[in-house]
């Protein structure tokens, strides 16, 4: 064997040697599995719908791209994958793929950063219990942009520390980069901005002015406060920075003080928390640590931690419900567990002092593992049961059988018009604002009684009304349609035209209907 082939077998033999990345690659094909599986469901969310359709558009008309309504959802990036994907399929299944690229990369990157923070076994830590974790999983299965930004901030917190170890003009570049990627996928991610700034005021102070490297690395993050202040500016009509700040300081969240935190440390394990109570306890005692140690890695996650839960403990509360989401927290809960995970390493680093008795990182790993099998349980029985994916459904085949037998110039009014404007690729005449989009589809919404309806449409012919049984807030006196509503609308001269149904059990439950009107 030549000295050549020797030294490209080496570094086969180390990653061999590399248990704890095999480890990783395990869970990695244990999350795409999982990802795959649940992730085509035919289950949609309004969320979702907006999106997907913003990726269609784009498709159909590329101006779109520098539109008010693609630009004020604050997901350039992935909106942008959507139209990739619609290419080479439906629309639906494009949307899913994104979000499953975007879940993958979360995990990806738990990996990496706890790599950097303390080594591969921290890495595999935080890999596992994000993998599990049942509010990542159920939301990353869905086209949202929560989890994406999840892996977008955990991203940039990875650059920052790489540019910290190596010092060098790439990883500056890098780092600057990535920085402003979060902005680009969810409006929250902008925070990052403000974090990446906020750093390197208090690791350089004075030296800030002198360090070439940081201003490359500053450099990204400053074009974007600049020039995305005008362009936003030309657009919106307010500053970048106006709203930012104004959502960071709306203190929206106050009527519910640290009711977000207390859920984030609640002592329970079930699918709706987001640690255990154990975890819990390890989680207090590293952030305590990383207090005292203050490393530049330390400081990082700290800054990322708590801005994050932060925000969304007072900027994201709302008066109906008070309590955030819990999706809006999974920036703050992946650095969470790669925090968890350098506990254990400390852990085993303290006891290998005071014992002289030498614990291998496997113990927690496995325990973590056995912590995990509950928390998967749960998801699968919970999240991802039968009546979860029975809820809003059909919105694909009732799309799709409008776009493929209705006139473009027919009006569509619809309980759902979200999900039937991005299935037919029929924007809206009437939207919730009573905003025209030179489309057909109106909101039923806007129609509170059967009369107020039966006088909107009295001179109108050739018209179609979807129904569902899922959307909430729509008018009573047409959702959830029964065999009584659909005789009031036969006397307008409606007649039912196609029926939606989903398998529930050995049932088959009607969950939409389309009506004509000639």
């Amino acid at each position: 064997m030549t000295e050549e082939t020797q030294q490209q077998d080496k570094p086969k033999i180390s990653f061999l040697r590399n248990y704890y990345f095999v480890g990783f690659l395990v869970i990695l094909l244990f999350a795409i599995f999982l990802r795959f599986k649940y992730s085509f469901i035919d289950s949609i969310w309004n969320d979702e719908a907006v999106y997907i359709w913003n990726g269609i558009r784009v498709l159909l008309q590329p101006s779109h791209i520098f539109s008010t309504e693609f630009l004020s959802a604050g997901a350039i990036i992935p909106q942008l994958m959507i139209t990739f994907f619609h290419i080479f399929t439906d629309s639906f299944t494009a949307g899913r793929i994104v979000a499953v690229i975007f879940s993958l990369l979360g995990i990806i990157f738990a990996y990496l950063l706890g790599k950097e923070v303390k080594g591969s076994s921290v890495g595999l830590i935080a890999a596992i219990l994000i993998t599990v974790n049942s509010i990542y999983w159920f939301i990353g299965s869905k086209a949202l942009m929560d989890v994406p930004v999840a892996a977008a901030t955990t991203i940039a917190a990875w650059a920052l520390i790489k540019f910290e170890k190596n010092n060098t003009v790439k990883w500056a570049i890098i780092a600057t980069i990535l920085a402003v990627l979060p902005s680009f996928v969810k409006g929250v991610g902008s925070i990052v901005i403000l974090l990446y700034i906020l750093y390197f005021l208090i690791t350089r102070r004075q030296k800030i002015f002198k360090d070439k490297l940081v201003w490359i690395a500053l450099s990204a993050p400053l074009f974007i406060l600049t020039v995305g202040n005008l362009i936003y500016f030309f657009i919106f009509d307010q500053f970048l920075t106006t709203n930012l700040f104004g959502r960071i300081f709306s203190l929206a969240g106050l009527s519910s003080p640290f009711g977000t935190t207390l859920q984030f440390f609640s002592f329970t394990l079930g699918i709706n928390s987001f640690i255990s109570w154990f975890l819990a306890i390890i989680l207090v005692l590293g952030i305590i640590l990383s207090f005292v140690y203050r490393k530049k890695e330390d400081l990082i996650l700290l800054l990322w931690f708590f801005a994050f839960l932060a925000f969304v403990e007072f900027s994201l509360g709302r008066k109906s419900d008070p309590l955030p989401d819990p999706r809006n927290v999974l920036p703050a809960l992946i650095i969470a567990y790669v925090i968890i995970g350098k506990t254990f390493n400390e852990i085993v680093e303290y006891l290998k002092i005071l014992t002289k008795v030498k614990i291998s990182m496997w113990i927690f790993v496995v325990l973590v593992v056995i912590i995990s099998i509950p928390i998967y349980s749960a998801s699968v029985n919970g999240f991802f049961g039968p009546q979860r994916n029975f809820s809003f459904s059909g919105y694909q085949e009732a799309g799709q059988w409008l776009k493929e037998n209705v006139p473009k110039e027919s009006l569509i009014y619809s309980t759902a018009p979200r999900q039937i404007r991005t299935f037919s690729e029929r924007d809206y005449k009437r939207d919730l604002y009573n905003v025209d989009y030179g489309g057909t589809v109106i909101y039923l919404f806007h129609f509170k009684t059967f009369e107020e309806f039966a006088e909107e449409i009295k001179d109108k012919k050739d018209i179609y009304l979807h129904i569902d049984v899922f959307e909430s807030g729509q008018p009573d006196w047409a959702s959830p349609p029964n065999q009584e509503k659909i005789e009031a609308l036969k006397t307008l001269g409606f007649i039912p035209i196609k029926e939606i149904q989903n398998q529930v059990g050995d049932q088959n439950i009607i969950i939409g209907i389309i009506l004509h009107k000639t």
